[in-house]
C-alpha cells in the first residue's frame, strides 16, 4: 500500500514505518483506539517487508508477492485472530486467518471464539521454524493481542525472545493494558493517535456521512474515524434517535422502564448501553464545564431536558454499573436484564 493510499491520521506512522523498514525490530506492536485502521498499518507493513520490488513508498502491488498477498494466499505471512473476528474480514484476509482456525464444518453450533489459541500459536510457530517459500523474509500478524489467552501468550513469549531468522511479528491492540506486561516488554510499541475532530470529519464527508452525523457517530466511536462510517452504514444513528426520544419519556415519567427495554430487545441491549453510558459521561462532563463537539448532548434541542432531568438521578453510581457490565461483557452477563435495571434506576428519582 502506497502511503498516498494510507488513511490520513496514520499517514505519519506509516512514514516512519516504512522509512525504517530494513531496521525493523522482531516485535512490533501497533496501539490506538479501535476503529483507527491499526489492521491497514499492520498489513501494508507487512506487504512492504514481503515485497520483491519495495518503493520508497511501500510494497510495489505488482510483484507476484504483492500479488499473492492482494489474493490472500501469499505462504510467508501470517494472520492470526479470533473466530470472530475472522467473519468480518475481507475474503483474501479470510483466506489467510483460515489457516489457524477451525473449519466451520468442525465446529457445528459452537459459538465463534472470542480469543486467539495456543495451539493457534504453537501452529504459527511450527511453520516459521521451517525455511521462508519466497527465500525470504515471513511476517505473522496478530490481531487483536489482547485475545490471547495466558497459554497463548506464554507460548507467543518464547518466539519473541528468540525468532527464527529474518521473521517480523506484527501485533495490534487497542491498549496497552489489555496486552500482558511479558509480551509487552519484547515489542516495540508505535502509538496509533486519534485523528483531530476537523481531520475525522472531513474525512467521513469524503465518505459519504452528511455533516450534521459527523458529530454523533465520532462520540459513539472514540473519535475513531472507520468505527463511526460503520455506526453510520449500519443505520445506528436511527435507533439513537428513537433512544434518545424514549429516554426523555422515561425521565418524564411517561415511559416504564420495562417497556422501553422491550422496546430495544436484546439483540440491541449492548449497544444502547454503550450509547448510553458515552451519553451519562458527557452530560457529567458538561456538568463540570468540560465540552467539545464529539458529545451526544447539546446540539439537539430536547437536551436540555434531558441534561436537566437525569442530573437529578444518580449517575455516578449508574455509571459505575455500566462500567463493570463492559468489563464483563464478554462473560455470562444476561444484557436485557442488565439494562431493565439501569432503567429502572434512571426511571427512579432521588
Amino acid at each position: 500500500m502506497a502511503r498516498s493510499m494510507m488513511l490520513p491520521w496514520l499517514a505519519p506512522r506509516w512514514h516512519e514505518i516504512v522509512k525504517g523498514i530494513d531496521r525493523l525490530p522482531p516485535g512490533l506492536m501497533l496501539v490506538g483506539t479501535s476503529g483507527l485502521g491499526k489492521l491497514e498499518l499492520a498489513m501494508a507493513a507487512a506487504a512492504a517487508i514481503l515485497c520483491e520490488r519495495r518503493t520508497t513508498h511501500g510494497a510495489c502491488g505488482a510483484c507476484s508477492a504483492c500479488q499473492s498477498l492482494e489474493w490472500g494466499l501469499h505462504p510467508d505471512l501470517h494472520l492470526l485472530t479470533t473466530e470472530q473476528l475472522a467473519q468480518d474480514l475481507p475474503v483474501a484476509r479470510a483466506q489467510l486467518a483460515a489457516r489457524y482456525l477451525e473449519p466451520d464444518t468442525a465446529r457445528g453450533s459452537r459459538k465463534p471464539r472470542q480469543i486467539i489459541t495456543v495451539d493457534q500459536i504453537r501452529t504459527v510457530i511450527e511453520r516459521l521454524g521451517t525455511h521462508s517459500h519466497g527465500g525470504g523474509a515471513r511476517v505473522a500478524v496478530i490481531v487483536p493481542a489482547s485475545s490471547l489467552n495466558a497459554n497463548a501468550a506464554n507460548a507467543l513469549l518464547k518466539v519473541l525472545e528468540e525468532p527464527p531468522g529474518d521473521t517480523r511479528f506484527i501485533l495490534v491492540s487497542s491498549g496497552r493494558d489489555a496486552v500482558p506486561a511479558t509480551v509487552l516488554s519484547r515489542v516495540s510499541v508505535v502509538e496509533c493517535a486519534t485523528p483531530p475532530f476537523a481531520q475525522a470529519r472531513d474525512w467521513l464527508l469524503e465518505n459519504g456521512v452528511p455533516a450534521a452525523r459527523c458529530a454523533e457517530v465520532l462520540a459513539l466511536s472514540s473519535g475513531a474515524p472507520l468505527a463511526a462510517l460503520r455506526q453510520y452504514d449500519q443505520g445506528v444513528i436511527e435507533h439513537t434517535a428513537r433512544w434518545k426520544a424514549d429516554l426523555l419519556r422515561l425521565l418524564e415519567g411517561a415511559l416504564l422502564p420495562v417497556s422501553m427495554a422491550a422496546s430495544i430487545g436484546n439483540e440491541q441491549a449492548p449497544r444502547f448501553l454503550s450509547w448510553l453510558e458515552r451519553l451519562i459521561g458527557d452530560v457529567l462532563a458538561r456538568r463540570h464545564g468540560r465540552r467539545d463537539e464529539m458529545q451526544l448532548v447539546g446540539a439537539d434541542p430536547r437536551d436540555s431536558d434531558i441534561e436537566s432531568l437525569l442530573i437529578s438521578r444518580p449517575l455516578w453510581d449508574i455509571m459505575d454499573s455500566l462500567q463493570v457490565y463492559r468489563c464483563r461483557q464478554q462473560r455470562a452477563v444476561d444484557a436485557q436484564l442488565f439494562m431493565e435495571d439501569v432503567l429502572i434506576a434512571i426511571w427512579q428519582k432521588d
